[in-house]
């Protein structure tokens, strides 16, 4: 479904130059929340994942969603 709203608010707007997607925050300091929760700005996760395949697959997704950055190891 393409979305055609151009809105610039801090709500989300539609990307104008792709029409398959929706931005919510237009910077890494605006704050988004899920379900109810405080809005925050996009966290770093940091630590070690070690050898553990499905938190660092879980780590990658959601920093290509860029949902957080992950600065783990």
């Amino acid at each position: 479904m393409a979305i055609t709203s151009t809105e610039t608010s801090n709500k989300g707007y539609a990307n104008p130059s792709n029409t398959d997607g929706f931005v919510m925050g237009q910077s890494a300091t605006d704050p988004i929340a899920f379900h109810g929760a405080t809005p925050v700005a996009k966290q770093t996760v940091t630590g070690s994942a070690g050898a553990n395949a499905a938190l660092i697959s879980l780590l990658a997704a959601l920093d290509a969603l860029g949902l957080i950055v992950d600065s783990s190891s």
